[in-house]
C-alpha cells in the first residue's frame, strides 16, 4: 500500500495540480480574515499567485481558482492564517486528510466483516489520494466524517453520529442526505441536528452576513453554471451538457433530481437498515445515493460514497460481480489513464483490492485487465487531446466573481479537450450505475426482526 501510494502521488503527470484546491481554501479564509470578500477576483487573485510550499503547483497565467465554499467552511481556514504561514497550513491540512482516510479504513473494517484489510485500504487510497488529497480538497475529513457517523450510529452514539453528518456538510451535497437520513430515521437525532444548524447558521454570519447571502444567492448557481464543461465533473447537468442541453435547463434537471434523490436516500438507507440489521447502512446509504445524484460532482466528492457502497458489496457476501464494480469506481480512471505510469498502477490497485476476496488468477487477470482499459484510455486520450498551455491569460473587467474567469477557462479546455474528456470519464459513468444497481439489490434481503 505505501508502495501504491507513493506511486500515485509522484506520478509526473499529477505536476501541475498539487495542492491547488487547498490554495484556493486557505486564501478565501485570509481574505475573510480580512473582512474581505472571498467570492471576488480580488483580493483572492493576489493572495493565490503570491503563495509558496514545498511541492506547491501552481497553473500558469492569472488564473483564479474560486473558493466556493460557505463562510462556515473558510473559517477554520481564516483562523490558520493567523498563526501559520501557508506552508504549513497546506501541508498540514494534507496530513489531516491522509489520517483521516486511515481512520475512515479502520471503522469501515470494523464494520464490514466481509472485506478483509488490505482490499479495504486500496479502496480508500486509491479512491482519495490521486485526486482529493493530493490536490489539497476535504475528501479524508469528510470520508471519515461519513464513515464515522456509521461507525457511531451501530455503537449507539447517537449524539455522535450526528457531529459526523454536520462534519460533512462541509461539503453539503455529500452530507446533507445523511444528516436528512439521522433526522428523519433516528429521532433522538433530531435535538442534535437543529442544534448544529443553528451553529453553522450563526458561524456563517460571520464577518458579514451579506457574504453569507451572496454565497447562496450567487455563488452557487455561477459556480454550477462554470463547471457544466470540466471534463473532471461527473454529474447529471455535465452529462446533459454533453448531449447539448443548455445550461438552465440541465441545472434545473439536476437540482431537481437531486431533491428527489433525498427523499429516495432516506427511504432506501431506512429500508436496507431494516432488512439487513445494521444501524450503519442509514448514514452510509444514504450519502451514497445523494452524492450520486449530487449536480455538482467530482471525483473526491464521489470518493464520499464510498461506505455505502462497500456496505452494499460486503452486504452481497463480496461477490466477484458486485467486488469488479466497486474496483471499477474506485478507480479515479480519468487521471490514472493519463500516463503509463498511472495506468499500470491502475493494475496494481486492482490486485489490491481484490487480494483475498477472489482466487489469485482471477485477480490476477482483472489487474490486467485494468492496466489495458487504463493504457486504452490513454492512448485515446493523447490522440484526442491536444496537449498544451490551455490556460492562457485572460484579462478581468472590474472585480466579478471568481467563477466569471474561471468558466472562460472551462470553456476553452472543453472546447479542446471535449472528446477525450468524455472517454476518459466512461468507465466511472458505467461503474456508478452498476453500484447503484447492487446498492438497490440489497433491498432484496429478507428483513430482520432486530433491524434498526
Amino acid at each position: 500500500m505505501a508502495v501504491l501510494a507513493a506511486v500515485l502521488w509522484n506520478d509526473r503527470i499529477m505536476a501541475g495540480n498539487r495542492l491547488v484546491d487547498v490554495v484556493a481554501f486557505a486564501c478565501g479564509g485570509s481574505v475573510l480574515a480580512q473582512g474581505a470578500d472571498p467570492y471576488r477576483v480580488h483580493p483572492l487573485t493576489e493572495c493565490e499567485h503570491a503563495v509558496h510550499a514545498p511541492g506547491l503547483d501552481w497553473p500558469p497565467g492569472d488564473l483564479t481558482l474560486p473558493a466556493p465554499l460557505p463562510t462556515y467552511v473558510l473559517l477554520p481556514f481564516a483562523l490558520a492564517s493567523r498563526v501559520a504561514p501557508f506552508a504549513v497550513v497546506a501541508w498540514s491540512w494534507i496530513v489531516l486528510n491522509v489520517a483521516c482516510v486511515a481512520l475512515a479504513a479502520a471503522a469501515l473494517r470494523r464494520r464490514l466483516p466481509h472485506l478483509p484489510a488490505l482490499p479495504i485500504a486500496a479502496f480508500t487510497i486509491v479512491a482519495t489520494l490521486p485526486v482529493g488529497i493530493l490536490y489539497g480538497q476535504f475528501t479524508g475529513v469528510v470520508l471519515l466524517a461519513v464513515a464515522g457517523s456509521g461507525e457511531m450510529l451501530a455503537r449507539g452514539a447517537l449524539r455522535r453520529a450526528t457531529l459526523c453528518c454536520a462534519v460533512a456538510m462541509l461539503q453539503p451535497q455529500v452530507g446533507l442526505a445523511p444528516l436528512l437520513a439521522l433526522v428523519v430515521l433516528v429521532p433522538r437525532a433530531r435535538f442534535t441536528a437543529v442544534a448544529c444548524a443553528l451553529v453553522l447558521g450563526v458561524v456563517s454570519l460571520w464577518p458579514r452576513p451579506a457574504f453569507a447571502i451572496e454565497y447562496l444567492t450567487q455563488v452557487l448557481g455561477a459556480h454550477a453554471r462554470a463547471n457544466l464543461p470540466d471534463f473532471s465533473q461527473y454529474s447529471l447537468p455535465s452529462l446533459l451538457t454533453l448531449v447539448h442541453v443548455r445550461a438552465a435547463p440541465a441545472l434545473l434537471a439536476g437540482n431537481a433530481v437531486f431533491l428527489l434523490a433525498l427523499v429516495a436516500a432516506v427511504l432506501v438507507a431506512g429500508a436496507i437498515a431494516r432488512r439487513t440489521g445494521r444501524r450503519e447502512a442509514i448514514p452510509w446509504i444514504a450519502a451514497a445515493i445523494g452524492t450520486f445524484a449530487s449536480p455538482h460532482l467530482h471525483f473526491q466528492q464521489l470518493a464520499c460514497a464510498l461506505p455505502g457502497l462497500a456496505f452494499a458489496v460486503d452486504a452481497e457476501g463480496a461477490g466477484a460481480p458486485a467486488l469488479f464494480a466497486l474496483i471499477a469506481f474506485a478507480i479515479p480512471w480519468a487521471r490514472l489513464a493519463l500516463s503509463p505510469i498511472g495506468a499500470f498502477s491502475a493494475g496494481f490497485a486492482t490486485l489490491a483490492m481484490s487480494w483475498g476476496l477472489v482466487s489469485q488468477r482471477v485477480a490476477a487477470y482483472a489487474a490486467t485487465a485494468a492496466t489495458i482499459l487504463a493504457l486504452g484510455l490513454m492512448v485515446a486520450f493523447i490522440r484526442t487531446a491536444p496537449m498544451h498551455d490551455l490556460v492562457p491569460h485572460m484579462p478581468v473587467i472590474g472585480n466579478p466573481l471568481a467563477e466569471v474567469p474561471w468558466s472562460l477557462t472551462m470553456l476553452r479546455m472543453d472546447g479542446a479537450m471535449h472528446t477525450a474528456a468524455i472517454i476518459v470519464r466512461v468507465p466511472t459513468w458505467i461503474a456508478m450505475a452498476a453500484c447503484m444497481t447492487i446498492v438497490l439489490l440489497v433491498l432484496r434481503a429478507r428483513p430482520r426482526p432486530d433491524g434498526a
